[in-house]
């Protein structure tokens, strides 16, 4: 289970989904001990760009509220983290790995196997082949229907609907929805989206495609953009397998770094400290210090075991600049990065991209 799953759910995707009230209305569903007045109370006013009577944002920093809600509405929640519009044309090396793929079975196979490095994945979806249909589905049961369920469903339709449309299949036409909840409700979450057949109140919430459908060309097929990415991924699933073999607290750390690396961010903002971390784990600084310590670890070396995995995969894969490599990985100035890289693996930078790197030298100039 996350950490905070209604901070993630709201964080990422609520913009995409329906007004803030209304998903307000769906929490208190989800959980009722969880009061209105609670909500607003103990969250934190970052932005005001929302056309709504709370001027939310309530979103992104949930603090002090304990969890005693249903599974279904955990469940629920967790699926809205995963399943938010995807554009793969901003998901970096992932979303070239799905789009370069050669056929639309290969893409989806793609999309599944790097899903818990773009969306977070907390468990995984079954796939299977009958009557001519490919079946994708998740293979749990909700224990009740409610709003936050309901919600969760209309992402996962609208995110599989985009992206089968960003491969060039028309969504409207070959894919059939399947969810669990009666046919009136939650209409309006729906309209406006290349959505193809829903099945209603069904057992499982997933999706079939005629398998003739799966072995059509992907429109975007590049098969040497597709090998180059999926070098980069299998690097990046390497480094998530060892989170997951890593204590509880180590794997949170990791995790949470690891997003705010790979995320874009405003200048000079820096959020891969101490301070930050402990913050999004609700603990203090001292308790983190001190529970990282119990395994032998500390903050520090998490923070530079993170950042040469991912400056040595940007000096492999990516014609980034040393300079925006040192930005990304939020270092105050190049030079500093320019150090401790070559702490950690005896090179500059720019040697260990001359002496590892995918592209030719005429390609790494362009």
């Amino acid at each position: 289970m996350m950490q905070n799953p209604i901070q993630y759910f709201l964080a990422r995707h609520y913009r995409s989904i329906l007004p803030v009230s209304n998903f307000i209305k769906s929490i208190e569903h989800a959980h009722p001990i969880i009061s209105r007045h609670q909500l607003l109370q103990t969250t934190d006013l970052i932005d005001s760009d929302l056309d709504d009577q709370y001027g939310l944002i309530s979103l992104l920093n949930i603090k002090k509220i304990r969890m005693n809600a249903t599974n279904a509405g955990l469940d629920a929640i967790e699926m809205g983290s995963i399943w938010g519009n995807t554009d793969l044309s901003k998901l970096g090396f992932f979303g070239d790995y799905i789009r370069s793929a050669p056929t639309i079975r290969k893409a989806i196979r793609c999309f599944l196997d790097v899903a818990i490095h773009i969306e977070y994945m907390p468990f995984s979806m079954k796939t299977s082949e009958q009557n001519g249909e490919f079946l994708l589905y998740f293979p749990f049961k909700m224990h009740e229907s409610n709003d936050c369920l309901k919600t969760a469903e209309s992402i996962f339709v609208k995110k599989w609907s985009s992206i089968f449309q960003q491969l060039g299949v028309d969504s409207k036409k070959a894919l059939c929805f399947s969810v669990t909840h009666s046919k009136p409700e939650n209409k309006h979450l729906y309209e406006n989206t290349n959505i193809g057949k829903v099945k209603y109140d069904q057992k499982n919430m997933g999706f079939s495609i005629p398998i003739q459908y799966l072995e059509r060309e992907n429109i975007q097929k590049d098969k040497t953009q597709h090998i180059k990415a999926k070098k980069i991924c299998q690097h990046f699933n390497s480094l998530a397998k060892g989170r997951h073999e890593k204590s509880s607290v180590i794997q949170k750390v990791y995790h949470y770094m690891f997003d705010i690396l790979l995320t874009d961010k405003p200048p000079n903002s820096v959020h891969s400290n101490m301070t930050s971390v402990s913050k999004n784990l609700y603990k203090s600084e001292s308790t983190l210090r001190r529970d990282l310590l119990q395994h032998n670890i500390t903050f520090k070396e998490c923070l530079d075991e993170i950042r040469e995995f991912l400056a040595q995969s940007y000096l492999k894969y990516t014609h980034f600049s040393v300079k925006e490599i040192a930005y990304r990985l939020e270092y105050s100035d190049t030079a500093n990065f320019r150090r401790a890289f070559k702490r950690w693996n005896g090179l500059a930078p720019d040697d260990f991209r001359k002496k590892y790197s995918i592209y030719t030298r005429d390609e790494y100039s362009m």
